[in-house]
């Protein structure tokens, strides 16, 4: 689609969006509503695209701390920290880089309506505040923390930060017109980007979002922005997020090494990245020193031999590339992503003068050195191991100049014509919909008169009276399936087993009593536990059985709820051959508020499997956490003796490991069978209050549609031809969109 064609389909929607809104009628009116801010979504991404048709559009998204402002200080400033790290995840704004001329800044204020929303947040947060410190008088502060944290949510947290942070002279700033300034060199910047975003700045509590340009020739035809965590709590920014992705070529998806590729990063790809049409991601393993440090030090507490460091690298960098491999079933098809590692702050090592390191990277560097001295002989070889790693002259020849950059009249190509083919068939669905709906009702309209209401609503009242113990009986119903067939859920998955611990041998010196007199050192051969694999397993283990047991209540409450609907829908069905043939009432439209009340169970349907193995990483690393050591126990025995000792000493250690095993396994088994009966109960709580709602809010809707339906009937032409009219403008948008 070009911009003439684009142009001519908004201009035509908007004439026919006015005269539907001319109309004042019921049906009018919600429509009007409806398609004004689905067609405003439409119009703004792709108004967006063709205007900037030649600049190429990355995002840089990941989640908070995953290390986003580092790579860009990294990829633009030299790997100095000109663009602060967000102090919290409510203080990360959208920041934009872009070519110009001449240097300047510019930064944009919540507007006094963003505003009110946070105060209104705000004061729900210290209201419960209140109300627990007042209850828990007394209880320790952590307590306290805990219970505000579990009753809040997190974007009234955020609120209060933000308020709280508010100065006299940050308030000012709400709703003002943007600041603009310019600047000279990436120093300049730095001073006045830490006034206004950076963990302190004066003004940082109420921003927004940056514009930053720049005489840089790397930016040339493109447009970075950093966006804020892919969680961002404040909707205003989120917002402001979803409509830049609506216009984003490609991104840089930034996933901590550590724990790469999570379901965050999966939910982030399938659900902000895969339905804008953005083609081209680049999946990085950020903060990849961290897990070379990890596996240094894992080597060392096993008393292993020191690894190679590039070995290493290339080992970690397959693993993660077979991550991807074993998620691409959980990933939308259309995606082009592709694998690589980085380190913000190896880049900022290699290329900061070593007086001016700061505590961190002084320990980075020593740590580095310790696991991987070959590396590490001389400041040279320090330099040039941590460029190597912070793989940025890669990434920025490899990806944004040769895999973006060079294919960029391809990749902006297959970004508009996938943003305008997928809106053609969101917006068409929706058309279509309503298209049905509106014809429905012009159909009845024509076909009934005064004495059919009249008659329905008496008919209509004794069905609704009739249904309801049937409506109450199927509910009940549901909850009692619910509960009953819970218990096939635990039956029918095997609680984990950890067959054995794994065990392998090392050596090392130990001392006992001599031939004679005194103290000898032999080196022995003497168990310990693999506490690397032990990790795995645990973890492989208690994920799988999670999975399993989330995939089977989720199966269970779907097909409950499937079955429900289907009884409830039968019930209309009867509802509707009992008045007859020739009635008025409109079957699919009880249909569809059924619908949509039995799917609201849905929020109840997962459990959060994220949390319960962070919980278990955390239980797994308490069991591994100390290996078998000899300690002085053999001291004053004889030789003889001491692989006897040595053996005991393990196996007395082996059986410390299992019972953690045990206990592990008993915790966190009992964590997840606890959260699918909370998701059950908080389930079958929401179907009681159904039972009792459920007939009352059938009988207020059709009221309402009976109501309707006799006023139109006050003036039948009159609202015949109204209705026409609304009918024949949305015709005409969807003869626009199909």
């Amino acid at each position: 689609m070009d911009k003439n064609q684009f142009s001519y389909i908004i201009k035509e929607v908007d004439n026919n969006l006015k005269t539907i809104k001319s109309l004042k009628t019921t049906d009018s009116d919600d429509l009007y509503s409806e398609l004004k801010s689905l067609i405003k979504d439409f119009k703004d991404g792709g108004e967006k695209l063709l205007k900037d048709g030649d600049i190429l559009q990355i995002g840089i998204v990941g989640q908070v701390k995953a290390g986003k402002s580092s790579f860009l200080n990294s990829l633009f400033f030299d790997g100095e920290s000109i663009l602060p790290k967000a102090s919290t995840p409510m203080t990360a704004g959208l920041t934009v880089l872009e070519y110009s001329d001449e240097n300047s800044f510019e930064v944009e204020y919540f507007s006094r309506e963003d505003w009110s929303v946070f105060v209104d947040q705000d004061e729900s947060y210290k209201r419960i505040e209140q109300e627990i410190r007042q209850h828990e008088a007394g209880a320790p502060a952590s307590v306290i923390n805990r219970m505000i944290e579990e009753r809040t949510s997190e974007g009234q947290r955020s609120a209060h930060e933000m308020v709280s942070a508010c100065s006299a002279s940050a308030n000012a700033k709400i709703g003002a017109n943007p600041d603009k300034r310019h600047f000279n060199d990436k120093n300049d910047l730095q001073d006045i980007l830490e006034k206004y975003v950076g963990a302190n700045g004066e003004y940082t509590s109420v921003v927004k979002n940056l514009f930053i340009k720049m005489n840089d020739k790397r930016l040339k035809g493109m447009r970075i922005v950093d966006t804020p965590g892919v969680n961002d709590p404040v909707i205003s920014r989120e917002n402001r997020t979803r409509m830049f992705l609506h216009s984003c070529h490609g991104v840089f998806l930034l996933s901590s090494a550590t724990d790469f590729l999570g379901s965050g990063d999966v939910n982030f790809l399938n659900n902000r990245i895969g339905n804008q049409g953005i083609g081209c991601v680049l999946l990085l393993a950020s903060k990849f020193d961290s897990m070379l440090q990890d596996i240094g030090a894992e080597c060392e507490m096993k008393q292993k031999d020191r690894q190679d460091l590039v070995e290493v690298k290339d080992t970690q960098l397959r693993r993660l590339k077979r991550r991807l491999n074993e998620q691409r079933d959980t990933i939308v098809d259309n995606l082009k992503i592709k694998v690589d590692f980085t380190s913000g702050i190896g880049y900022s090592i290699a290329h900061k003068d070593k007086s001016k390191w700061d505590e961190v990277e002084r320990n980075v560097v020593n740590q580095m050195t310790r696991f991987y001295p070959d590396y590490f002989c001389n400041d040279a070889d320090v330099r040039e191991t941590f460029e190597a790693l912070s793989n940025i002259s890669d990434i920025r020849k490899n990806y944004l100049e040769g895999w973006f950059l060079s294919n960029k009249e391809e990749i902006i190509s297959n970004k508009i014509n996938d943003y305008f083919a997928q809106n053609q068939v969101s917006i068409s669905e929706f058309i279509n919909k309503k298209d049905d709906e509106l014809e429905r009702k012009l159909q009845i309209l024509k076909e009934t008169n005064k004495a059919q209401i009249q008659q329905q609503r008496k008919t209509q009242s004794k069905i609704f009276d009739s249904l309801e113990n049937k409506f109450k009986y199927i509910l009940k119903k549901f909850a009692n399936d619910l509960q009953n067939n819970m218990k096939n859920i635990f039956n029918s998955v095997d609680r984990p087993i950890l067959s054995q611990i794994p065990i392998e041998q090392t050596s090392g010196y130990i001392e006992h009593k001599g031939m004679l007199w005194g103290h000898n050192s032999t080196n022995f051969n003497y168990d310990i536990i693999n506490t690397h694999q032990l990790e795995e397993e645990l973890r492989s283990l208690i994920k799988g059985y999670a999975k399993e047991v989330n995939d089977k209540w989720e199966n269970l409450l779907n097909e409950a709820r499937k079955e429900t609907e289907e009884m409830l829908s039968d019930e209309i069905s009867n509802f509707e051959l009992t008045l007859g043939a020739s009635s008025s009432f409109d079957d699919k439209y009880y249909r569809s508020l059924i619908e949509s009340t039995i799917d609201d169970m849905r929020i109840y349907q997962a459990i959060d499997i994220d949390t319960i193995i962070s919980d278990a990483n955390d239980a797994i690393a308490r069991i591994c956490d100390k290996n078998y050591t000899p300690g002085d126990s053999a001291k004053d025995s004889k030789e003889s003796k001491v692989p006897g000792i040595l053996k005991e000493g393990f196996e007395d250690h082996l059986k410390v490991v299992k019972s953690g095993v045990r206990t592990f396994f008993d915790s966190h088994c009992g964590q997840i069978k606890n959260q699918i009966n909370d998701n059950m109960k908080a389930t079958i709580a929401q179907a009681e209050n159904l039972k009792n709602d459920f007939t009352p809010r059938l009988r207020e809707e059709g009221e309402k549609y009976m109501a309707d339906l006799e006023s139109k009937l006050q003036n039948k032409k009159e609202a015949e031809l109204q209705l026409q009219l609304v009918v024949s403008s949305v015709k005409k948008i969807k003869n626009l969109f199909n």
